[in-house]
């Protein structure tokens, strides 16, 4: 008995605490990963909003209306109740000409006119057209192609649309 007690200690021991305190790393890089900031942050002051880093030094000034984050390198921000895109150094690379956009996810971005919902690219050329209901999964996410495919609706008619807009419905 005492011979099984000793090896234990011994052997088994160590292995079980290495092994957790590696769990426990990788469980505390990915916690850091989940809450590191990004580098601009959206701020406000008053009624306009624009850009810091994580220090909390102003890169981008309070013009806009409102902001989105930044992703893929551009941010949705919105000017008279108009929305467009900047890139990180304040440039307008898309002009605010939509009622709301999503940030950019896998090169692309929901966009709405006039009560419907169509996608442009990164160049601002429109790749769905804007004849939907609603596209994707919400406004306050990003737009998300699995195998292919986002949801799509019409008319209260809900199907598929790949990222050249080729529709897949039920019949």
């Amino acid at each position: 008995m005492f011979r099984i007690k000793y090896l234990f200690i011994l052997v088994v021991l160590p292995i079980l605490l290495f092994s957790s305190c590696s769990y426990f790393e990788n469980q505390l890089q990915f916690e850091k990963n989940l809450w590191e900031l990004p580098a601009l942050i959206p701020y406000k002051v008053e009624d306009k909003r624009g850009f810091s880093d994580r220090n909390k030094n102003i890169v981008i000034p309070t013009l806009y209306d409102s902001v989105g984050f930044f992703n893929e390198g551009f941010a949705p921000v919105e000017i008279n109740g108009k929305w467009g895109f900047i890139d990180k150094k304040r440039n307008m690379v898309i002009k605010p000409v939509y009622d709301w956009a999503s940030p950019f996810s896998q090169g692309l971005s929901v966009v709405r006119l006039n009560g419907k919902v169509g996608v442009i690219n990164k160049n601002g050329k429109l790749v769905i057209p804007i004849i939907y209901d609603a596209i994707g999964y919400g406004e306050t996410e990003f737009i998300s192609f699995e195998n292919g495919l986002t949801r799509a609706e019409v008319n209260g008619k809900w199907g598929f649309i790949d990222k050249n807009g080729t529709q897949f419905w039920e019949d």
